[in-house]
């Protein structure tokens, strides 16, 4: 989509976010709000030729320096909203539709992205569309961080050893037992 496609979205997405407290810069698609001194909550808009895919998040920022930066860690939780919609937003799509799903879908699921206890459960689940990461190797490295902050170390350290055995499909850098090996370093004593 080019410019004068995307000016109604993000006109429509500007008015309903702002409203919220969200704030843009001028260049990006990405909407930021500081929900308090541990969460960050963000909206993306990611324009294709003619798709449009809308996915929001946290970022849990109290995690970030939890542990050595040569560990990889994550401290972020994304969905996509066309998953939970199961709508296709396009270039048809009413702009005033994308902001009314935004406000009324995505703010509500960002507020349950902030509940951290929910989204470890959801982590620990088997079936990787429940995890509200990008993928095997992000779930690897932000479950153990959120249980052990949560101060259960124990639980943390045995998924880590868990996903040890797991490790292979692992895409990230640093490898796996580079994060390990720091959680452990850490948490383990």
């Amino acid at each position: 989509m080019n410019g004068a496609e995307r000016a109604p979205f993000v006109a429509a997405i500007d008015e309903a976010l702002v409203a919220a407290g969200f704030r843009r810069r001028r260049a990006e698609f990405v909407w930021r709000k500081r929900a308090d001194e541990t969460n960050n909550l963000w909206v993306h808009i990611n324009f294709g030729l003619s798709v449009i895919n809308p996915s929001f998040g946290v970022e849990y920022i109290d995690l970030k320096g939890q542990l050595d930066p040569a560990a990889g860690a994550v401290w972020q939780v994304s969905k996509s909203l066309g998953a939970i919609t199961t709508v296709r937003y396009t270039a048809q799509t009413p702009p005033s539709l994308l902001a009314q799903h935004l406000v009324s879908i995505a703010l509500p699921n960002l507020q349950a992205l902030r509940d951290r206890q929910l989204v470890a459960k959801e982590l620990e689940l088997s079936d990787p569309s429940c995890w509200p990461v990008a993928g095997t190797a992000f779930r690897m490295r932000l479950l153990p961080l959120l249980l052990a902050c949560q101060g259960q170390v124990e639980a943390a350290l045995s998924w880590v050893r868990q996903f040890e055995e797991q490790a292979s499909s692992d895409q990230l850098l640093p490898s796996y037992s580079a994060y390990a090996q720091c959680f452990r370093d850490k948490y383990a004593g």
